[in-house]
């Protein structure tokens, strides 16, 4: 049995709709959630449901009974309390008898990275690799997705508010990202290996926007402001609590080029290219218009 952890989230959907048609003949799925009600409708797919709260460690151990791979979507909460949650699971894996942990990890999640986030990345993945479990680890680089939040008031504005100055990043759409882990969980081996899952190239912000007056067809301009900016942007430390300081953080390691870099992991995995930054904007720009 396979079980994905985070089902409820939209990583954890995606996986999911893409790993059911792959499903090996006599091999079942499960999900893991905190909240089973929410995720009652999966049960006409032939889901098994179960309870799994990344705060409660027993209640992990429960759900990965019988299971022989699990797939745990990081969560989402201050470093510590993440790490705390994440070394949870690992531990009920081991105690459940899970021979192989999936982990979705971060691009870049070195300790002297920028980013506030990496830190839980870096000690995860090292949790993961002294377990004694078979591991596959996917260091996914940022969702395009992101940068087409909020679209209709940024073609509204004419603007595309950032600071990430002139660094090169990589970034791939999260479809793609469900597409390569669902295609490894449904497949046999991929035992201690680690995955770079990112576009085929990189770009700057002002690139990004760009591509977006392209695809929408009309104009709007890059504005690389500071951090304090952004701060207030985003409604100041009240409003979005911890994750303000990883917003802020994210953009100084774009500064600092800590994600200018390609891997070909997706075309080892999947057999082909993932599509680009500028194909998937180009794709929502579409969607967009039909929509409209």
């Amino acid at each position: 049995m396979i079980l994905v952890t985070g089902a409820s989230g939209h990583l954890g959907q995606s996986i999911i709709e893409k790993l059911l048609p792959q499903l090996p003949e006599g091999e079942n799925l499960a999900v893991g959630t905190r909240n089973p009600e929410k995720l009652k409708h999966l049960k006409d797919q032939g889901i098994d449901i179960r309870e799994a709260d990344y705060n409660d460690k027993n209640s992990l151990i429960t759900a990965f009974r019988g299971v022989s791979k699990v797939l745990l979507i990081s969560g989402h909460a201050p470093n510590d309390e993440r790490i705390k949650q994440h070394k949870n699971a690992i531990s009920a894996a081991v105690l459940a008898g899970t021979k192989h942990l999936c982990y979705t990890s971060f691009t870049h999640p070195a300790p002297e990275s920028r980013f506030l986030f990496a830190e839980v990345h870096y000690k995860t993945e090292e949790l993961l690799k002294n377990s004694g479990l078979t591991y596959t680890i996917f260091r996914n680089a940022w969702y395009a997705d992101l940068l087409v939040e909020g679209i209709e008031q940024m073609l509204e504005g004419g603007k595309f508010e950032a600071a990430a100055g002139n660094g090169r990043i990589n970034s791939i759409p999260r479809s793609e990202i469900a597409a390569a882990i669902a295609k490894v969980l449904a497949s046999p081996g991929y035992g201690n290996s680690t995955f770079e899952l990112t576009g085929p190239d990189t770009f700057t912000y002002e690139e990004a926007t760009q591509w977006i007056s392209e695809a929408y067809q009309k104009e709007v301009k890059y504005l690389d402001v500071n951090t304090e900016q952004i701060r207030k942007l985003y409604g100041g430390d009240a409003s979005f609590g911890f994750e303000m300081q990883g917003i802020l953080s994210s953009y100084e390691a774009m500064q600092a080029n800590e994600y200018d870099y390609v891997s070909d992991d997706f075309e080892k995995i999947m057999g082909r290219k993932p599509l680009s930054v500028r194909e998937f904007i180009q794709e929502q720009a579409k969607q967009s218009k039909s929509a409209g």
